[in-house]
């Protein structure tokens, strides 16, 4: 069944279903159909986050071009690397701050972005510049997650993780509902993440051989599969926070609580 809530005169609808099966097959082939036909926006926004990530870090990587002057150095030189340098100069800690602001704005704009692709035909460049309005929620919220990640990762690898996919739906949950706090978001996204971490860890697992043969395609494949990937994990988050409302581990109450609104 459909939930629907007023908010600001708008219908948010909450895919909510009796089932408790987290069905990654069908997230992933729910975005595929989605992004058919509609590759180029997504594309497009994701080589803008490259290019901003190449522009920043670009004294770390070498751009080696193929030396086509002699038929001796063409035949033995034919593709380009894009590997860390050997003599690369390290991280300044403005660099590591400004990457790490980068990741926090950008995170929280795709996560707004390919939540509003699953409803709103056609998706336009507007709607991903009216996500960046969410820059300063989605620069904090990235550093309060990163803060926590960091010190439960000193007790050892495998808290860390865990915590990572347990706080992983912040972003979506500061996108579709921006008036809620940071630290009641990472509340929420442990509340609906309950027994649902494996079920991420191996979805995003599924995407690991894209993730080889992008590689080897020298990063252009990921401008395909960074899309694919987001709008999959747009699909189980929908999931996550229907069947979490439908079993009451959360209420309308906490989503809506600064509005009155029920």
């Amino acid at each position: 069944m459909d939930l629907q809530v007023t908010h600001n005169k708008e219908y948010i609808t909450i895919s909510m279903n009796n089932s408790d099966l987290f069905d990654r097959i069908q997230f992933k082939q729910q975005a595929k159909l989605r992004l058919r036909k509609s590759w180029t926006l997504p594309v497009v926004i994701t080589l803008i986050f490259y290019v901003m990530f190449f522009i920043i870090n670009k004294d770390s990587f070498q751009f080696d071009l193929p030396d086509f002057t002699s038929i001796e150095n063409f035949s033995y030189s034919y593709s380009f690397n894009l590997v860390p340098k050997d003599d690369a100069i390290p991280l300044s800690w403005t660099t590591s701050i400004i990457n790490q602001i980068l990741l926090g704005i950008f995170s929280i704009a795709f996560a707004k972005f390919f939540l509003d692709m699953r409803n709103k035909n056609p998706i336009e460049f507007q709607d991903f510049l009216n996500a960046l309005s969410l820059w300063l929620k989605g620069i904090l919220s990235h550093l309060w997650f990163m803060l926590w990640i960091i010190l439960w990762s000193f007790l050892f690898f495998i808290p860390g993780i865990i915590k990572a996919f347990s706080y992983s739906q912040m972003k979506y949950i500061l996108a579709e509902f921006p008036d809620v706090s940071i630290p009641e978001a990472m509340k929420i996204s442990m509340k609906i993440t309950k027994g649902y971490k494996w079920d991420l860890f191996i979805m995003y697992l599924s995407f690991l051989g894209w993730m080889i043969l992008s590689s080897l395609t020298f990063g252009i494949g990921f401008l395909w599969l960074f899309p694919y990937m987001n709008l999959s994990f747009a699909n189980a988050y929908k999931f996550l926070l229907g069947n979490a409302l439908n079993k009451n581990r959360i209420t309308m109450e906490e989503l809506y609580h600064t509005q009155g609104e029920k």
